[in-house]
């Protein structure tokens, strides 16, 4: 043990801060990459809300098991040792889900990042008390706690960036929108066959002679006037092999979505063209699929009349590709919860049918091995002496304290500030457990919103929102302290109390800037609970319990509260809707915020008999 009475000094503290940092990133990384990919990863499974909930509850659950022992041995023995494991194998882990072909071998997958979290867990904010004194640790662990809202900045970016850069259609499905074998020839003109094009589009190429005609496939862009009018692809006409559209076929094409958007109820052959019935003519024989029309959609022949709606009995009926501006047309009909969770459904279903959903495997081939690394460099962090740092012992009081064989478990129990605490935080985590993994499904498909756009141009603004609430409230939690020892439940009360309204906001509104606004500064609020709550808990037990306490809270909050959480929300989705679920959750966040604010009646007490307990063992 001759590492142990070797003095760690304030500067390699900090040091093993960021190596704890980075693991605490990564390992966040790993956990919330999923969010971005939730609704591809539904299609390209073909399972219901209830079994992506069992996805997200597979890894919460074993996590939460296995942080137990692991919090038991942690505390007998090198707690880097486990830090490094932990990262090691959820690392390995993450990046093996992406070669997951079957629900059960992902559900597998991400029970096995679980194991490797829970390895790790008990350990994180546990050594970090050990490494800082009393004054600085709130500091120092609302720094370490940061870390999982930068991983989750960086899984949410990152993630949003793989999905829209590997998004490609399904070259199965958009074959059979030409009902041509490659070789046939109409009117003259022999049919290439379809290839995917270096920007991932689909083209059909014909050639009659010297002359080529291709029509491209491409993912909308609403800026287009043909894409907004279609949410299924936008067509490019290109004749002679010529790298941009002809003015000629940009008028063609403009003309027939302008067409169809003023003769709602003609079908395509009966709309008078201006323009020249040869070229209508042409483009129908040799692409008959694009010469149907619903309302204002363009879409392919075998889904034509596929959406109706009957305006007497207002009953919906899906029969084709659904717009964004036709959702929120439907949205307006009926408030009753199943009929809007069919109206989702639907969408998203229509939205995405030629686009395949297997690029979310990318996710997992990027962010899985970078935490191999810092898995490494935390097997050879030295080992802070247990209790060490405390004001009230002297590192060699902690050091003799630490050599005894016998562990008192009983302040778990006996600590009513701790107690209540853990029981207030399953609530808590429940709450924001289930909001997290289910954000970006809510926003898929109740704001209008891709998964991808929404991690990219939402995730950075709440996530850097959430850094900076979780760092100040750790240098405040540091200042209100030494004026008050309840200072730490006043500012969990308060802030998850006043984030609320923002919530319900969020929830209810269709405004963009509302949108941001409301979840940037809910999730900034509830970021102040994270520094003040683990520096707490980790503060009225002994040194030699905090592993075993953060174990047993781990199991607790998991188990009962952000394991359960998401697939009871993806239950209710499934029996009334998402928007449902996510209106109780704002109550289970205020029951939690009381729980916080009872708990601090019992704090002062509590720090006092800790105190007494640990000099009581040196005397």
């Amino acid at each position: 043990m001759a590492e142990q009475k070797k003095k760690i000094s304030l500067g390699y503290a900090w040091y093993a801060l960021f190596v704890m940092f980075m693991i605490n990133m990564f390992n966040y990384v790993d956990r919330l990459s999923l969010g971005p990919a939730m609704e591809h990863l539904k299609r390209y499974f073909d399972v219901t809300d209830t079994k992506m909930g069992l996805i997200l509850g597979a890894f919460t659950f074993v996590y939460a098991i296995i942080s137990l022992p692991m919090g038991f041995l942690s505390d007998r023995g090198k707690r880097t040792f486990f830090v490094g494991l932990g990262a090691f194998v959820w690392s390995i882990a993450a990046t093996t889900s992406g070669f997951c072909k079957t629900f059960t071998g992902f559900f597998a997958a991400r029970a096995a990042v679980g194991s490797g979290e829970g390895i790790y867990a008990p350990t994180g904010s546990a050594i970090i008390a050990d490494y800082f004194p009393r004054d600085k640790r709130a500091t120092a662990i609302s720094i370490f706690m940061s870390a999982m809202l930068l991983g989750g900045a960086l899984a949410l970016v990152v993630a949003g960036m793989i999905i829209d850069k590997t998004d490609k259609f399904d070259l199965s499905r958009t074959a059979k929108l030409v009902p041509y074998e490659k070789g046939a020839t109409v009117e003259g003109w022999t049919y290439e066959g379809q290839i995917q094009t270096r920007d991932r589009h689909v083209s059909y190429d014909f050639k009659n002679g010297a002359d080529t005609l291709s029509v491209v496939l491409s993912k909308p862009d609403l800026k287009k006037k043909s894409d907004a009018y279609t949410k299924l692809f936008n067509v490019d006409f290109r004749l002679n092999g010529t790298a941009e559209p002809q003015d000629e076929q940009k008028k063609v094409a403009e003309s027939i979505v302008n067409q169809i958007r003023d003769h709602e109820d003609d079908d395509f052959s009966t709309i008078k063209a201006d323009i020249k019935d040869d070229k209508k003519s042409l483009l129908c024989k040799l692409f008959p699929t694009l010469c149907t029309s619903t309302g204002n959609i363009v879409i392919p022949k075998e889904y034509a009349d596929r959406l109706t709606y009957d305006k007497e009995k207002k009953e919906l009926a899906f029969k084709g590709i659904m717009t964004v501006k036709d959702k929120k047309i439907l949205r307006n009909l009926s408030d009753n919860p199943k009929y809007q969770n069919a109206l989702v459904e639907i969408y998203n279903y229509s939205a995405f049918y030629y686009r395949r959903s297997d690029n979310w495997k990318w996710i997992f081939w990027i962010l899985g091995p970078p935490g191999i690394l810092f898995a490494i460099l935390a097997f050879a962090l030295r080992e802070p002496v247990k209790g060490g740092t405390e004001d009230y012992l002297t590192e060699e009081q902690a050091l003799k304290v630490d050599a005894k064989g016998s562990i008192d478990y009983s302040p778990l129990w006996k600590t009513p500030s701790l107690v209540i605490m853990m029981l207030s935080n399953v609530i808590f985590t429940a709450a924001v457990g289930g909001l997290n993994m289910w954000l970006f499904p809510f926003i898929e498909r109740y704001k209008d919103m891709e998964s991808a756009t929404a991690a990219m141009k939402i995730g950075p603004i709440v996530i850097v929102s959430m850094v900076v609430g979780v760092i100040l409230s750790g240098i405040v939690s540091d200042k209100m302290f030494k004026k008050s020892k309840r200072a730490y439940n006043y500012i969990l009360f308060v802030c998850i109390t006043l984030s609320i309204p923002f919530l319900y906001i969020f929830v209810m509104t269709l405004n963009y800037y509302a949108l941001i606004a409301s979840v940037t500064l809910g999730m900034f609020l509830l970021s102040w609970v994270n520094g003040p709550q683990n520096t707490l808990l980790v503060s009225v037990v002994d040194p030699k319990l905090r592993a075993t306490m953060n174990a047993v809270h781990i199991v607790l909050i998991h188990c009962l509260g952000d394991g359960p959480s998401p697939i009871i929300i993806g239950a209710l989705s499934d029996k009334f809707s998402l928007k449902f679920a996510f209106m109780l959750l704002p109550i289970a966040l205020f029951i939690g915020g009381l729980g916080f604010l009872i708990a601090g009646y019992f704090v002062p007490k509590d720090l006092q008999k800790l105190e007494d307990r640990m000099k009581k063992q040196v005397a």
